[in-house]
């Protein structure tokens, strides 16, 4: 996994969006993915609320996520609040962090971007049972260039289970996480050191000293919670928030962080999600089948 994660990270590109080959080679053409799939598939967003181009800038492109959370929580039309307190927690949170990432200090925010696969993990990587090598890794769709921060950061597959399988404690699951995370930080660097040997890659393309760096700088939480949605609010909560605005006393004292048009539209989107959690309205399916079919 190492060697996989090596081979990866040592593709550059201008841009930052998904790819296309042609006689020259691959080229950024179209926008990228990230947590695209999700929020059509689970909370029914439609096609319009999501980025139609590429992005030359990584600050650009973590705003852009940070507002796709924003829109998820105004326009999925079901189950996105459980009550007014629910709804003004999670409206704030959200404002808060799109904060966080219009001051967020990216190291190359204007690249050169890195490729990135939502979807690495060993479940989706071949193994020949006889030598016990890698022999291929498999379900690269959604395989992107994207901000060199997704590249640095630990990996969240440590553990063998998905995001959405952590415990509901982040607290427990880092208690598991960390002797993880320092075994392969160790196979990690012994892997640098040996292809660096070889003259096969470069002393400044070593990755462990970042990832290590992730945990403790908190950046590991930040691009976990712009590329998960369904993970938001608990890692905000847990990991973000304090980290940023010091330790939580009361969610009144977050909301007085708020801008007045913040405040404002919080107000309007209780009003809103209280009549759609009371009443039996309409549901309005952005992804009927035939529109499926074409995606």
């Amino acid at each position: 996994m190492a060697t996989v994660i090596l081979e990866l990270s040592k593709h550059e590109f201008d841009s930052i969006g998904a790819l296309e080959e042609n006689e020259k080679g691959f080229f950024i053409a179209k926008r990228p993915f990230t947590n695209m799939n999700e929020l059509m598939v689970s909370a029914n967003l439609p096609e319009e609320v999501f980025p139609s181009h590429t992005f030359r800038s990584a600050t650009d492109y973590f705003q852009t996520l940070a507002l796709q959370h924003l829109s998820h929580l105004r326009l999925q039309q079901r189950n996105a609040v459980n009550s007014k307190g629910d709804c003004r927690k999670k409206f704030t949170a959200r404002c808060l962090f799109l904060d966080i990432t219009k001051k967020l200090c990216t190291e190359d925010s204007q690249g050169p971007f890195r490729l990135c696969c939502d979807d690495l993990r060993p479940s989706n990587v071949l193994i020949d049972s006889d030598t016990f090598h890698v022999s291929g890794v498999i379900d690269l769709e959604f395989t992107y260039a994207a901000p060199a921060e997704f590249t640095w950061v630990a990996s969240w597959w440590l553990l063998l289970q998905t995001p959405e399988d952590w415990e509901g404690d982040l607290n427990l699951f880092l208690t598991r996480y960390t002797p993880r995370l320092r075994a392969f930080l160790e196979v990690l660097s012994d892997h640098e050191s040996k292809l660096i040997k070889q003259q096969l890659l470069s002393e400044s393309q070593r990755l462990s000293p970042r990832i290590k760096d992730s945990m403790e700088t908190g950046l590991f939480w930040v691009c976990l919670a712009a590329r998960y949605s369904s993970m938001f609010d608990e890692i905000y909560w847990t990991f973000i928030d304090h980290r940023y605005y010091g330790t939580f006393t009361s969610l009144a004292d977050r909301i007085r962080l708020l801008d007045q048009e913040q405040q404002q539209e919080m107000n309007e989107l209780v009003r809103i999600k209280t009549n759609q959690y009371t009443k039996d309205e309409d549901f309005e399916d952005y992804y009927p089948i035939d529109k499926l079919l074409e995606l």
